[in-house]
């Protein structure tokens, strides 16, 4: 599995892992190429983790074989919102506290040997384009950095 394979499969993991939920509903943790619902199939409240739409960023480490590479990956939490402008907004800012506050402890992916360092990336609360369509799009960006030895 690719690098970026495992540390999203270590995110899902993580995320399932702290079950939790928007009210009295439990969120469903999936793994997806993009943060999408699908209306008939999936769960009404679902978290989505996925790569950034930010490509990787890699730096060659002085003269070597060895190079910093920077991954982006989003956690997304998606709930319906019936076109009401204010109901969960107050159990969606806890569920970001709470995400938040994983990924800000020392060594958050400690499942994956490569990851060395971990930092959110500011973002807004909700994606405003998803209220109109009727959800709550809330997103928290990842920035995880590796060391990664290539052979020449």
């Amino acid at each position: 599995m690719s690098t970026l394979g495992t540390i999203i499969a270590a995110v899902v993991t993580k995320e399932t892992a702290a079950a939790r939920t928007i009210g009295a509903n439990a969120l469903t943790v999936v793994n997806r190429k993009l943060p999408k619902r699908e209306e008939p199939v999936d769960a009404a409240y679902q978290v989505n983790v996925t790569g950034a739409e930010v490509p990787d960023s890699v730096t060659r480490i002085a003269f070597g074989s060895t190079f910093k590479v920077e991954y982006r990956i989003e956690i997304t939490l998606i709930a319906p919102n019936d076109h009401d402008a204010a109901t969960n907004r107050d159990e969606h800012g806890d569920w970001r506290e709470a995400v938040r506050a994983d990924y800000m402890k020392p060594a958050p992916l400690m499942a994956v040997s490569a990851v060395k360092r971990v930092e959110i990336v500011p973002g807004a609360l909700f994606d405003r384009s998803k209220l109109n369509e009727g959800y709550d799009y809330n997103q928290i960006t990842l920035a995880v950095w590796t060391y990664e030895t290539r052979a020449s």
